[in-house]
């Protein structure tokens, strides 16, 4: 869980971002029991959270952004490796704006290799 409270597991304690803002979520997709999990994201807040694949192009060069999706409240959402989350989407207006960089978080996670399921030797 990502937010204000002290025991979420990523603490964001700024202004607009809510006790439990998003979750993030394992998810399998099918019934394979090999198959990768899939990340989801799942938004829980009152100013918004939003999603975009990671930028395009080498990062040396100029990257093409993709405008920013908002996520529909409590509905989880698939996201793919290097996608960018806004948290919260909307920011206070004035003084005590946040930039969209300082609200931005990349999504980089890594599965654990299952191993084969042991084959039982039939006996006759």
């Amino acid at each position: 869980r990502v937010g204000r409270k002290a025991s979420s597991d990523v603490v964001l304690d700024f202004e607009g971002v809510s006790a439990q803002h998003v979750e993030l979520l394992l998810q399998r997709s099918g019934d394979e029991p090999l198959e990768d999990p899939k990340l989801c994201v799942r938004d829980s807040s009152r100013n918004g959270t939003a999603i975009r694949p990671s930028p395009a192009g080498p990062p040396d060069e100029e990257q093409v952004q993709v405008a920013w999706e908002p996520l529909e409240k409590d509905i989880p959402r698939v996201v793919g490796q290097g996608w960018q989350m806004k948290v919260p989407m909307r920011s206070r207006q004035g003084g005590k704006q946040l930039t969209d960089a300082q609200r931005t978080l990349t999504l980089n996670f890594a599965f654990k290799a299952q191993p084969a399921p042991a084959v039982m030797p039939t006996i006759q």
